[in-house]
Parts: structure tokens; sequence; C-alpha cells
């Protein structure tokens, strides 16, 4: 036979060479796939559970826990922070979590929760309004965690 024909021995060997490598690199890219996804799962259970823990340690340190989203509004309903300062049941939920503090604490706080860093726990000392107007002296302990799909939450 004629070298370089379609049934010469070193063409079959390329295109032999070529479907394994082919092969190997669909194989390759699948098993990247595969553990890229087994990767996010992992890390969205870790998210998960790390949120959970924090929580639970607030709860069990703090009189009220809330959880804001990324304008500061409460995203669930705190009826141990209504409790303390005597709100009716489910008022708060959705409320910017700012407007409880006094005007010249405002700024302050709205910086501190938004602004720090997302690896750092923090602790404000300031005071909130009750339902009646009246102020009550706080320590609010705050930190962030991420949600399965990559929301922050301050708690």
């Amino acid at each position: 036979e004629f070298p370089g024909s379609d049934n010469s021995f070193e063409t079959v060997a390329l295109r032999e060479l070529f479907l394994f490598l082919s092969l190997a690199l669909t194989v390759s890219l699948t098993s990247w796939s595969m553990l890229r996804s087994a990767t996010f799962a992992v890390q969205a259970q870790m998210s998960d559970q790390q949120a959970e823990i924090i929580t639970t340690l607030l709860d069990r340190i703090c009189d009220a826990v809330v959880c804001l989203d990324a304008d500061l509004r409460m995203i669930q309903p705190s009826p141990s922070l209504e409790a303390m300062l005597q709100a009716s049941p489910n008022s708060m939920h959705k409320r910017c979590f700012v407007d409880l503090f006094p005007a010249h604490d405002v700024e302050h706080v709205r910086k501190e929760l938004q602004e720090s860093s997302q690896h750092r726990a923090g602790c404000l000392h300031t005071s909130m309004f009750d339902s009646r107007g009246l102020v009550v002296r706080v320590q609010a302990f705050h930190t962030h965690t991420q949600s399965m799909i990559g929301e922050i939450v301050r708690r």
C-alpha cells in the first residue's frame, strides 16, 4: 500500500490514537464536570450547616436573632425581637432593620452591617426603639452567612 492512503498502517494507527484521545478527553471532561457538581453540592451543604450552627449559637446567647437580606430587611419573622420591643406579632417581618435605631445611630449601624467583612463577626453597642418609642440599650452581635444559592444573609 501507498503511504498516506486511507488503509495504511500509519493512518489506521493515527485514527485509533485520535479516537482514543477523544474518548479520554471526553471521559476527563465528564469526570471534571461530575467532580465540580459534587464539590458544589458539598460546599452548599457545608454553607447551610455553617448557617445553622451560627443561628443555633446566636439563639443560645442572644435575646433575639434576626436574618437580614442585602437591603437590611428582616427576611423572617422574629417573635423574640417583637416581644423584646413590645411590638405586635409579625409587625417587623420585611421591615428595614435600621429603622429600629435612633437617627444618630442609623448610618453607623447600616455601615457596620453592610460593609463588614463576610468572614468577620461584629458587635454593636447601640440603642433601639420599642413600640412605645422608648429607648432600649442593646448589644447586637452580627455576622454574614452565604445561602446555597450564593445569597448573603446577615444574622
